[in-house]
């Protein structure tokens, strides 16, 4: 305490006979970052960060686009996302458009039957429309072909999430007898 009855910060030094570890106001330093393992540690949050966004930049253009997967792309975003920035995962868990897929996934392992039927849908379309305008070569439209039916194997591969809805016990308004 010093004479007017403030409390006065201390400074502390550790009791270590290695180099001695510095706190200011009884806060101790972070020095993390300045250790071999602190440096990488920071450097994988930040490419773990930096590829969460591309995926999800990704993502997004694949919901206008039907050549890009859209849920793989939001998958990967989810995997960086809880490594780099927990606050980030949490929002894009309650966005939306992109939660509910992600929460089926982390939740059950598996996409609903809606999920799985658009991206047939989609991917249909794309060959069919690409077979009946023919702006491809004709390998490039058997190539086509055969990555839509890898793309469709492995989506009726992906385990089907049933709903259930919530059991309700409601008999409907009290009435008193």
């Amino acid at each position: 305490m010093s004479e007017d009855g403030r409390q006065v910060p201390r400074c502390s030094v550790a009791k270590s006979t290695s180099t001695p570890s510095l706190s200011t106001q009884g806060v101790p330093i972070d020095d993390s970052r300045t250790t071999r393992r602190g440096v990488f540690r920071h450097f994988a949050l930040w490419l773990y960060f930096l590829a969460g966004t591309l995926s999800l930049v990704l993502g997004i253009a694949g919901i206008f686009l039907p050549i890009l997967p859209t849920t793989p792309f939001l998958l990967l975003t989810s995997y960086c996302y809880i490594r780099s920035s927990p606050r980030l995962h949490r929002w894009l868990l309650h966005h939306p458009w992109f939660g509910p897929p992600l929460r089926d996934w982390e939740r059950h392992r598996g996409v609903r039957r809606g999920v799985k039927v658009a991206a047939f849908v989609m991917m249909a379309s794309v060959v069919v429309v690409s077979w009946l305008t023919q702006r491809l070569p004709p390998a490039g439209l058997w190539a086509l072909t055969g990555l839509f039916a890898v793309g469709a194997f492995v989506v009726w591969r992906l385990p089907t999430v049933k709903i259930q809805l919530p059991i309700s016990n409601d008999e409907g308004p009290m009435t008193s007898t």
